[in-house]
């Protein structure tokens, strides 16, 4: 999904009323700033995807209507880096599910992959399922739509 069509899903889930603007600001945190994207990323040595990028520094990490994006952020609520231990050295976790487990990102040479696989607290954070979709596209279906 662009993010010109993550837009689009998030002023017609308004103009339907699925959502309001209280549920989109709710637990929300401000935008990370490109700067901050950066030094998460050297610090911990994998890349982001650019749709993971779009989303922290439009939107904000945290609480986005019906789930949980993980941060970026030092002074986070929902920090990602938390929970890298938990998953290892081959994931990047960007949703919480509220459960113990993680949606995250495939690392491979470095860069994470842009598509969602899902993490098992119960099976030691193995992936369970993969996905077909992308970041924006599973925070378009599972935030939006729940």
């Amino acid at each position: 999904m662009t993010p010109q069509q993550f837009n689009s899903a998030v002023e017609q889930a308004k103009a339907t009323k699925k959502i309001v603007g209280l549920s989109l600001a709710e637990r929300r945190e401000r935008p990370a700033t490109k700067e901050e994207l950066a030094a998460w990323e050297r610090h911990h040595g994998v890349v982001l995807p650019p749709s993971y990028h779009f989303f922290a520094t439009t939107y904000g990490c945290g609480g986005f209507v019906f789930t949980t994006v993980l941060s970026v952020l030092a002074d986070s609520n929902y920090p990602i880096a938390l929970c890298l231990d938990d998953v290892g050295d081959s994931l990047v976790p960007v949703i919480d599910n509220g459960c113990g487990d993680y949606y995250c990102l495939p690392v491979v040479n470095g860069r994470c992959e842009d598509r969602i696989v899902f993490a098992d607290h119960e099976v030691g954070y193995e992936v369970t399922e993969e996905d077909d979709r992308d970041f924006l596209q599973f925070v378009a279906e599972d935030g939006l739509e729940s």
